[in-house]
């Protein structure tokens, strides 16, 4: 029992050290993206390419007020239904007239 209890704690440590590693590991990745987003990415980025793409204020917004009327309800309903998992990454929307697809 004692080669037993032993391995149980060589188990236990090591399960311990790579939970540590694994901690470290996402404070370094959050780290660089903190320092990416800060340094090289405007924080107006997707205004900046909307109205590029758009090519007027008037269109700009328009497709503003779409994209709200569309993402008030749609963010209603993920509510009432506890939809989780729902980040802008999951987001896509039409550039032409706003409808949006999540």
């Amino acid at each position: 029992t004692a080669a037993f209890q032993q391995e149980i704690a060589c188990g236990v440590q090591r399960v311990e050290e790579t939970e540590q590693l694994s901690k470290h590991v996402k404070e370094a990745r959050l780290a660089a993206f903190r320092k990416i987003c800060s340094t090289m990415v405007d924080k107006n980025i997707l205004s900046s390419f909307m109205y590029k793409r758009l090519q007027s204020p008037e269109k700009l917004f328009h497709f503003r007020q779409s994209f709200a009327l569309q993402l008030a309800p749609n963010s209603l309903l993920q509510y009432t239904f506890c939809v989780v998992e729902r980040s802008p990454t999951r987001f896509v929307f039409s550039t032409k007239d706003a409808v949006m697809f999540a």
